[in-house]
């Protein structure tokens, strides 16, 4: 069967018949010179004149043209000045024929050379567009895995979508539950971050948000001519929105569908990370306000309950012992005792309901909880306090127990003669410092106290560094958002 695709086409002939018509006129012309051929000086020039000639037709022409000229030339050069020269002459058909052929082998082979070319200049430019495309998705990606704010992806997604497919803008949109698009990151003019829109019907966006998949429409807005493509973004199952790249001026590459949804996917795991660091925070921020809670209530519950009545036994033994007789020495030696003996008691219980919810914290505010801290140690303690402004209750208790916590771990192990304590709010956050001239070497991945402290501070959207060269003491910086997170 005759494949008539494969037959090619008189358009596609056109440029080898060019090529050949050329060739043979540059063979004709040279023979422009037969007279004086006699004269070799002359006939050098003649030559560099056409090869100079052959030089810039290949140059501009290609090997489709600079193949079977250099042919000609060769042959016209050989034929016409180079004896035993040759005669075309109305009878020498047969050197015609010859000539004929040989340009024509010139034609085939400059056509052969140029389809290579071709075939390897869009190989190059294939290699550059995936290598680009790449590069940008590589750049996304690293952005995803930095655990950036979503925000910064979208922008990212927008600017490389935008460049990598030639479209005028590229907008990102959340579909919100009220029928309307909330715009999210764009590029171009005629869209602004944060603005809502209704998703209208019969829109590329509306037939995204209908079908779940990939769209292209080539008419958009109103009918404003121009090709838009949109791919949904689906977090978790759910559609949480869609990508939309437009062109007014131009056409997108046929393929823009599948690049496009490569970085949407890219902007799903940026969202879908966001929103499990923040459910993990609000998780981490709700455990700790519940076992703070229950601190304080173990805390209300001792003070109220038993501290009391180990107080109201201690008052009932003292005031009984003057009534016992005088001789009964034993018996009175006896009530002293136990009266100290509860005493001691109701010291180390108040010791410990301290330890479990400091009740100055609840009763006086964080800056005197801190200076009990510092009085109470056996390492001497500077202490510097900001602006003493009411806190979050949540975040004064954090701040208590991790100067408790470094204080204690000053005692135990940094050998330090002093230690300082600094604690300042700047720009919405409190930052705080705990430092000594202790022996260093602490390392934090190491005991359970700062690592509680951490998930602590992490609860709230904090970070702790710490820092403790050997010989150079210990210092403890923490930062803390004063603004709520969320679910705290």
């Amino acid at each position: 069967m005759i494949r008539w695709d494969r037959i090619p086409s008189l358009q596609s002939l056109a440029a080898p018949a060019a090529s050949f018509l050329a060739s043979a006129a540059f063979f004709l012309a040279i023979a422009a010179a037969i007279p004086l051929r006699g004269d070799t000086v002359l006939i050098v020039l003649w030559c560099l004149i056409w090869v100079a000639l052959l030089i810039a037709a290949a140059w501009r022409g290609g090997p489709l043209y600079g193949f079977p000229m250099a042919i000609a030339t060769g042959l016209a050069f050989d034929s016409f000045y180079i004896p035993p020269t040759r005669s075309f002459g109305p009878s020498d058909w047969q050197n015609f024929l010859i000539a004929g052929m040989y340009i024509a082998l010139g034609v085939l082979a400059g056509a052969l050379a140029e389809l290579t070319r071709r075939k390897a200049e869009v190989a190059e430019a294939g290699r550059s567009k995936l290598a680009g495309e790449q590069a940008a998705l590589r750049r996304v990606a690293t952005l995803v895995a930095r655990g950036v704010e979503p925000s910064k992806v979208f922008s990212s997604v927008a600017l490389e979508t935008r460049d990598l497919l030639g479209a005028d803008a590229t907008t990102i949109v959340c579909f919100e539950p009220d029928a309307t698009g909330r715009i999210v990151a764009a590029t171009g003019q005629g869209a602004v971050v944060g603005e809502r829109r209704p998703v209208e019907e019969g829109t590329l966006i509306a037939e995204v948000q209908r079908s779940g998949r990939p769209g292209r429409a080539d008419q958009f807005t109103g009918g404003v001519a121009g090709v838009g493509v949109a791919t949904p973004v689906v977090v978790g199952g759910r559609l949480w929105g869609a990508t939309l790249i437009s062109s007014r001026h131009g056409s997108l590459p046929p393929d823009a569908e599948r690049r496009l949804a490569e970085f949407t996917e890219l902007v799903a795991i940026a969202i879908a990370n966001a929103e499990d660091r923040a459910e993990l925070k609000a998780s981490r921020a709700r455990i700790v306000a519940a076992t703070d809670e229950s601190r304080r209530q173990i805390e209300r519950d001792l003070h109220d309950g038993v501290q009391q009545r180990l107080v109201s036994l201690a008052l009932a033994l003292r005031a009984a012992e003057p009534g016992v007789p005088s001789e009964q020495t034993e018996l009175r030696l006896t009530l002293s005792q136990t009266v100290a003996g509860l005493n001691e008691a109701l010291s180390e219980l108040r010791e410990i309901s301290r330890g479990i919810h400091p009740a100055i914290l609840s009763q006086g505010g964080l800056a005197p909880a801190l200076r009990t801290l510092a009085r109470r140690s056996r390492v001497p303690v500077e202490l510097t306090v900001g602006p003493e402004e009411p806190l979050p209750a949540q975040l004064e208790v954090a701040v208590y127990y991790v100067v408790a916590e470094a204080l204690t771990n000053i005692v135990k192990h940094a050998r330090a003669e002093s230690a300082w304590v600094d604690l300042e709010r700047s720009e919405g956050e409190l930052r705080l410092r705990v430092r000594d001239d202790g022996v260093g070497g602490a390392d934090p991945t190491r005991g359970s106290g700062l690592i509680g402290l951490s998930d602590r501070v992490q609860a709230f959207g904090g970070a702790v560094a710490v820092e403790s060269p050997p010989g150079g003491g210990t210092c403890l910086d923490v930062t803390l958002p004063i603004a709520p997170t969320p679910g705290g």
